[in-house]
């Protein structure tokens, strides 16, 4: 959401716009694809959009101040 979203959005391969959806981006899949990453981004992305008694229930790490 916010800042993280418009810098993937303008961050180009492996990302990119799918063409549907304010909020939709597409993630090109490789040999060099960051595992790590790729969970970090579905579970912010989910704990987003989930309602928050879902997104509530996700373990995450606490944010970096």
């Amino acid at each position: 959401a916010g800042e993280e979203l418009e810098t993937l959005r303008h961050a180009g391969p492996p990302f990119r716009l799918l063409g549907w959806g304010r909020d939709a981006l597409g993630l090109s899949i490789d040999a060099d694809t960051d595992w790590d990453e790729v969970a970090e981004l579905v579970t912010e992305s989910f704990c987003v959009m989930a309602p928050k008694k879902l997104a509530a229930l996700v373990d995450r790490p606490p944010d970096e101040v």
